[in-house]
């Protein structure tokens, strides 16, 4: 917590708690970013 609040990165994280993963990750830096899972084999 000593990064200034400008420094900051706030992930959203959607969690599957069936399969345990991770899969989807957003956040706001100079845009908007989203990272989805398309698959897992």
């Amino acid at each position: 917590m000593s990064l200034p609040k400008d420094k900051r990165l706030d992930f959203d994280i959607w969690f599957d708690k069936k399969s345990s993963m991770i899969i989807k990750v957003s956040y706001s830096r100079m845009g908007n970013w989203e990272y989805r899972l398309k698959n897992f084999e």
